[in-house]
C-alpha cells in the first residue's frame, strides 16, 4: 500500500550522481527508431542476465501521447533515478517541502534535526532531533561573523575576469575558512546550517580588520 504524505525530501542532483550515481531518465518516444532499438536489444538479451542493457533500463522511460489508448507521458517530471532503495544520511538531505498542513504533521512523526521555513513568514525553525535549542545559539554565531568579516560584494571588490578572482590587498576566505577562523571547531552539524546560511549571502568573505588597514 502506498501512504500519500504531504511533503518531500529535496537532494541536490549532482550529490547524488556522485554517491549514489543517479541518472536523468530518457524520455523515449513510441513509436520511434529509438524506441524500437531498445526494444529489440530487450528481446536479443532476454536470455542474458549480464547484457549491458539492463543497466539502462530503469533510466528509460516510454513516452506515449496522452490521448491514446495507452498514455504515458512523465516527461514534466524531469526524473533522476537511482537503481534500488536509496539509503542516505541527513548531510545528503538538501531541503526538506511541506505544505502548511503537512509541516507539523511531518515533524509530530520524524525528528531528523534539520531547518525548516514556514510559508507564512518565513521563519526558520527547527524540527526537533539534536539540533532543539540551537536558534539562538545561530543567532548569536552570526552576529559573531558579521562584526568579523563582510561578504566580498560589501567590502566592493573588484572582479578580475581573466583570473577569475577577486582584486584586493586583502586577504579572502571562502565561507568555511572564515568560519573556522570564526568559531574555532563547531560540530559538523551545526556548522554545515550555518555555512549555507552564509553561502545565500557570499561565498567569499573578507576580514572587517584587514580592510580597515587596508584603507589607512
Amino acid at each position: 500500500m502506498t501512504f500519500r504524505r504531504p511533503w518531500g525530501v529535496v537532494f541536490d542532483k549532482e550529490r547524488l550522481r556522485a554517491k549514489f550515481n543517479a541518472q536523468p531518465v530518457w524520455y523515449v518516444s513510441d513509436p520511434s527508431p529509438e524506441w524500437k532499438a531498445w526494444q529489440a536489444a530487450m528481446q536479443d538479451a532476454a536470455r542474458l542476465a549480464d547484457s549491458p542493457i539492463w543497466a539502462l533500463t530503469p533510466f528509460i522511460e516510454t513516452v506515449r501521447s496522452r490521448g491514446g489508448r495507452s498514455p504515458n507521458d512523465w516527461r514534466w517530471e524531469r526524473e533522476w533515478r537511482v537503481q534500488g532503495d536509496l539509503e542516505f544520511d541527513l548531510d545528503d538531505v538538501a531541503m526538506i517541502v511541506a505544505d502548511t498542513a503537512g509541516a507539523p504533521g511531518f515533524f509530530d512523526q520524524i525528528s531528523v534535526g534539520l531547518p525548516w521555513v514556514s510559508s507564512e513568514d518565513s521563519t526558520v525553525r527547527w524540527s526537533g532531533g539534536f539540533t532543539a535549542g540551537w536558534d539562538e545559539e545561530i543567532d548569536s554565531m552570526l552576529e559573531r561573523f558579521y562584526a568579523q568579516f563582510l561578504s566580498a560584494d560589501r567590502a566592493g571588490l573588484i572582479w578580475d575576469r581573466e583570473e577569475q578572482r577577486y582584486f584586493c590587498m586583502a586577504e579572502v576566505l571562502d565561507t568555511w575558512d572564515a568560519m573556522e577562523e570564526a568559531f574555532g571547531h563547531v560540530v559538523p552539524e551545526l556548522g554545515h546550517v550555518i555555512e549555507r546560511g552564509l553561502s545565500r549571502t557570499s561565498t567569499m568573505w573578507c576580514r572587517i580588520f584587514d580592510l580597515s588597514n587596508v584603507h589607512e
